[in-house]
């Protein structure tokens, strides 16, 4: 009886144990998962004002060039 109820125990410990650890498993998945998503937005949000930015730049050089040309002649 002594070691059946040491097995028992030890088999309810160790399901206590797999649980503990697969949780800690998922909630780091999902921690990267997150971490990932957010520097995928922040990656774009800064690409997008950088792209945008040389937009605006070469449609003003470009405007003013032509602005030029048809004030020149």
């Amino acid at each position: 009886y002594g070691k059946l109820r040491v097995c028992g125990r030890g088999f309810s410990e160790g399901k206590s144990e797999a649980s503990k650890r697969a949780t800690n498993f998922v909630l780091a998945k999902t921690s990267n998962f997150l971490y990932t998503v957010l520097c995928t937005v922040l990656f774009f949000r800064s690409s997008m004002f950088h792209i945008r930015l040389l937009l605006s730049t070469f449609h003003k050089l470009f405007l003013k060039n032509i602005y030029v040309r048809m004030h020149s002649h």
